[in-house]
């Protein structure tokens, strides 16, 4: 920290006359739990939405982002689906990496949408005629 972030530290535990940090033992965890949510066209320049995330690895977080999604969503639920897949890439980075180090452990992805869900769940597009093989960053067979 330096600078104005030391500054900006400093006058924020200036009134606390004890300051504790306390580390809680855990056990290591069986599962990477990814939260994730999404904004239907969260920038009204672009029309783009914004999607983010966080890794939590028992109840320490790990990794957690923010990032424009690459294409225009055309619903909330295909915003909230972008959102899915990169939770889903991010959580499988992470496992990858964790099974390197010789632990086994799963990736459970969380979202608040029920639609994005619904997307998720499905083999092929079915009804979901306006999203693109491809407009996720990632490419299909």
């Amino acid at each position: 920290i330096m600078g104005p972030d030391l500054k900006r530290l400093a006058r924020c535990i200036k009134g606390y006359l004890e300051l504790e940090m306390v580390f809680v033992f855990q056990e290591v965890p069986r599962e990477f739990v990814v939260m994730v949510d999404a904004d239907g066209a969260g920038c009204p320049a672009s029309r783009k939405s914004r999607s983010g995330g966080l890794v939590l690895f028992g109840s320490a977080c790990i990794k957690m982002w923010s990032s424009t999604q690459g294409s225009i969503a055309l619903s909330s639920g295909e915003s909230e689906f972008h959102g899915i897949v990169k939770g889903a890439i991010e959580g499988i980075g992470i496992q990858g990496l964790a099974f390197d180090l010789g632990w086994g452990s799963r990736v459970e992805i969380k979202t608040d949408s029920s639609v994005a869900r619904w997307m998720a769940s499905r083999t092929g597009l079915g009804k979901v005629q306006h999203l693109e093989h491809g407009s996720c960053g990632y490419k299909m067979p």
